[in-house]
């Protein structure tokens, strides 16, 4: 009996160490991938990151170019695609089979819900790997930048580059407010209305909101909150209402500004002198200012005014994230150090192509800093560098930024879709479309 009993135990002793050691090899061989990869990398050999990114993303070939000089035998094999619904298809599609590339960069053109995705398990929570980074230093970017891309208090998304809405305006117009370097949401709001009044009999005159108005609006605004962690949905009605309205009066204006605008599109020295003030939601927020400053005083303005928009509920100013990364959780070893060479890259501009404002301070610096010395003939237009003036109330802009966040797409499209009919149609009341953007919210916060 006690011999068996010795066989038992020696039996068990033996399942136990194969199957421990079965379990062990798994978590050995990543670690010895991951390893014998960076050795490589050391030891002269190359090493390959897949990237998903959309074609038309002009940083990326900076990203990849600053990586390389810092990383210089590691290759970045770029998959690009044209169409952002066949990109998110086929990031659900690799993922939820195990597969997929190393990193992802997506902008504001992609319909995922990343954060909600990144819940899921779908990414990798990078917290460690900055924990280590000795380099990273939160407090040399605009607050809030990592808060903006953590879930249940992890670090899943790192934001890469930012716009805020913002506008020039003729400092000798009378727009019913004297604008600081903030102005409030309902301030801008009254402003259109009285702008529409007082020019709608007016033909060759009217407000150019902005291209992508409704973008910058409800960015503007910034009227939901979604908390996937404790399935709640807060909506700032007064802010939504606002917002809502104001793109049913520039539905109203569109004929009319599409008609200036094709009328002066080869001449854009006559836009300042044809638009009271103007909104923009700009990738690359001082290379514009240096621009349309030109064509004020090429148009014959004195002086150029500057504001960006504080959000409704009036608690400060919000860097919308246009562009931001996440590494899926098979990656290879420095998909992690490639986000950080994207997040830190001091991006550049030219006449052709905007590429970003980073989140960076110092490099938000280097870029007003840059543009002091800007010069150059455009169109026969002698472009001059930013006035010191322009290059203080920059500054002062940015500084006014209290927060970084990141928009979420799902939600931006149900609440275009549920109000479409009250702004484009009016075949809906506010209160009917009100309630059922409400409803689909609340679903999808309780998901």
């Amino acid at each position: 009996m006690r011999k068996r009993f010795i066989c038992i135990i020696t039996v068990f002793c033996i399942l136990c160490t194969f199957l421990i050691g079965c379990g062990s090899k798994e978590n050995k061989t990543a670690t010895d991938t991951a390893k014998n990869t960076k050795e490589k990398v050391s030891s002269g050999e190359n090493v390959e990151l897949t990237l998903y990114c959309m074609a038309d993303d002009v940083n990326i070939d900076q990203y990849i170019a600053g990586f390389k000089t810092q990383y210089k035998n590691v290759t970045v094999k770029k998959t690009t695609f044209d169409d952002s619904a066949q990109m998110d298809e086929t990031i659900k599609t690799e993922l939820n089979a195990g597969q997929g590339p190393d990193i992802i960069i997506f902008t504001s053109q992609n319909g995922l819900d990343v954060l909600g995705m990144a819940k899921k398990g779908a990414f990798l929570a990078l917290d460690d790997k900055m924990a280590e980074d000795v380099l990273l230093e939160e407090a040399d970017y605009l607050p809030g930048t990592f808060e903006a891309g953590k879930v249940n208090g992890a670090q899943y998304v790192l934001p890469l580059s930012f716009a805020i809405p913002f506008l020039t305006y003729d400092k000798t117009a009378d727009l019913g407010f004297e604008p600081e370097a903030v102005i409030s949401f309902e301030e801008y709001c009254n402003a259109i209305v009285t702008d529409i009044e007082r020019l709608k009999d007016n033909k060759n005159y009217a407000t150019l909101y902005c291209q992508k108005y409704s973008r910058a609006v409800v960015e503007a605004a910034q009227v939901f909150e979604v908390s996937r962690e404790d399935q709640t949905a807060v909506i700032d009605s007064k802010g939504l209402q606002m917002a809502m309205d104001e793109f049913a009066r520039y539905a109203d204006q569109i004929e009319k500004v599409n008609n200036i605008l094709t009328a002066y599109y080869k001449t854009q020295t006559a836009l300042p002198e044809r638009f009271t003030f103007m909104c923009h939601v700009s990738p690359d927020i001082t290379h514009n200012v240096w621009a349309w400053e030109n064509l004020y005083r090429e148009a014959g303005k004195e002086e150029m005014g500057l504001s960006i928009l504080e959000k409704a509920d009036g608690s400060g100013v919000s860097a919308t994230v246009s562009r931001y990364g996440v590494v899926t959780q098979n990656a290879a070893p420095y998909a992690y150090e490639f986000l950080r060479v994207a997040m830190d890259a001091y991006l550049e501009s030219n006449k052709t192509a905007e590429y970003g404002m980073s989140l960076k301070k110092e490099n938000i610096t280097s870029q007003i800093e840059h543009h002091l010395e800007s010069a150059s003939n455009y169109q026969g237009i002698q472009m001059q560098g930013l006035t010191e003036e322009m290059a203080e109330q920059l500054t002062k802009l940015y500084d006014s930024i209290t927060e970084v966040v990141i928009m979420n797409p799902v939600v931006r499209k149900m609440c275009y879709n549920s109000f479409a009919p009250y702004i484009y149609e009016r075949s809906k009341t506010y209160e009917e479309c009100y309630s059922d953007f409400e409803q689909k919210l609340n679903l999808y916060a309780g998901e």
